[in-house]
């Protein structure tokens, strides 16, 4: 059970660091694999509603 939360959040902090390099226009493309990869639906909505954030400041 530890193995496998801890591959989770491995696979949760690979999608943020590819996340840090999308554009509006290959976001669709970064869930999509993601998504096929495990990763959760809430974590990647909570992604990217700070990637949106952060966006809006830069």
């Amino acid at each position: 059970m530890m193995h496998q939360a801890e591959a989770l959040e491995r696979l949760i902090c690979e999608a943020e660091t590819a996340l840090a390099s999308q554009s509006v226009r290959t976001y669709r493309q970064w869930y999509s694999h993601w998504r096929r990869r495990g990763v959760r639906v809430n974590d990647l909505l909570d992604m990217t509603w700070v990637w949106r954030q952060s966006a809006r400041t830069d």
